[in-house]
């Protein structure tokens, strides 16, 4: 199929058609683990340079709108990220891990706290610019919501940003551990 085969609706959803490559949603959550006390969800990025700089309020929800959530009152309790290809940076890059809910009307990201899991004082590019280096994180981190306080009234998506710094290379891996009396 020669024509556009994905793109987003009104609502900020996917519409696809045709074959997906393995690696198509290399930026959206999956939830692999559901039972237990407490569950966990993975988000890869297979390319860093693709994280946008600041926060991601205001980014199109899209590929996010089908992802994996964190249910209304969860508690983050850990974070573990890897540098599956080592990161880099032109400056002194940060990662950060963010808590966002989707404006149904406009379709994009609203930060609940766009640091909320993974601060910029929790890491620095130092910490990831080596192939499978792994940073792990809890609530003695300086992020508002890990380990501290709940995801608030509502599901949220997560999603990555930088600080400081756009990376110019590298790939990671954010494994999210959280627990919920739901």
């Amino acid at each position: 199929m020669a024509a556009q085969e994905r793109w987003y609706n009104q609502d900020g959803l996917t519409v696809r058609f045709g074959a997906r490559p393995s690696d198509e949603d290399e930026n959206v959550a999956s939830q692999p683990s559901t039972a237990g006390k407490i569950q966990e969800i993975v988000l890869k990025s297979r390319d860093a340079t693709d994280i946008p700089l600041n926060d991601a309020t205001g980014e199109a929800a899209g590929e996010f709108a089908n992802s994996a959530f964190i249910p209304a009152d969860a508690t983050v309790i850990g974070v573990r990220i890897k540098s599956d290809t080592g990161l880099t940076s032109g400056g002194a890059a940060s990662l950060l891990v963010g808590a966002y809910t989707i404006d149904a009307a406009s379709g994009q990201l609203v930060a609940v706290d766009a640091d909320g899991f993974v601060a910029a004082a929790d890491n620095a590019i130092a910490d990831l610019d080596a192939d499978g280096e792994t940073l792990s994180l809890d609530k003695s981190a300086a992020a508002a919501l890990l380990g501290k306080a709940s995801v608030g009234s509502a599901a949220v998506v997560v999603a990555l940003a930088v600080d400081t710094a756009v990376y110019t290379a590298g790939a990671l891996t954010v494994t999210i551990e959280y627990t919920h009396q739901g």
